[in-house]
């Protein structure tokens, strides 16, 4: 009986130590579309890991004041050569989004939608959003990034579950069920 408390409170102790994985967030934007057509739009940019390069990431465009464009965008590109650049890359360092490019053109919303923090003729942080599949504007001479005004806050993360949790409740009802036996074979022996 000492024996396999011991085995469980070991076991019990071992499992806290374990770290969860790396934090995911998600990032609400918004943006003016001022390359193709003007609104204000706004997002988000689902389950980024923090601290880590070049991951793929789905966008949804939650509101457009044009009226179009409204939807999931996945990260599903086009083969080579078509799209050799790749259409979706996200960079978290610190809890913020520090680099980015994605492209897609999404089908079931009749739109195109692009993000990118490469800088062209003098303007970083571009975005915009355009009706239809077949062309977008991704920079134009005279619009600034204070005209774009795309930004990205963090979503406060979900508070997740432990991954040491179940090995806890486990633990407990082991020695829940321990109590129980030890209670039961005293009775009956008592009898």
């Amino acid at each position: 009986m000492l024996k396999s408390t011991q085995i469980l409170i070991a076991s019990v102790l071992v499992s806290i130590g374990f770290p969860a994985g790396a934090a995911t967030y998600d990032y609400y934007f918004s943006f003016e579309n001022v390359l193709n057509g003007g609104g204000t739009v706004t997002g988000v940019v689902n389950g980024l890991e923090d601290d880590t390069a070049n991951q793929v990431a789905t966008v949804e465009i939650l509101s457009n004041s044009s009226g179009f464009g409204v939807g999931i965008y996945d990260n599903i590109c086009p083969p080579a050569p078509l799209d050799p650049l790749g259409c979706s890359s996200w960079t978290v360092s610190g809890g913020e989004i520090v680099d980015f490019f994605f492209f897609v053109t999404e089908f079931d919303v009749d739109a195109t939608l692009f993000l990118e923090s490469a800088e062209l003729s003098g303007v970083g942080w571009r975005a915009g959003i355009a009706a239809g599949t077949s062309s977008i504007t991704t920079g134009l001479a005279g619009v600034s990034t204070e005209d774009i005004g795309l930004v990205f806050t963090r979503l406060p993360a979900a508070v997740p579950l432990p991954a040491s949790l179940p090995l806890i409740i486990a633990a407990f009802g082991a020695l829940a069920g321990l109590s129980m036996r030890r209670n039961f074979s005293t009775k009956s022996v008592s009898d």
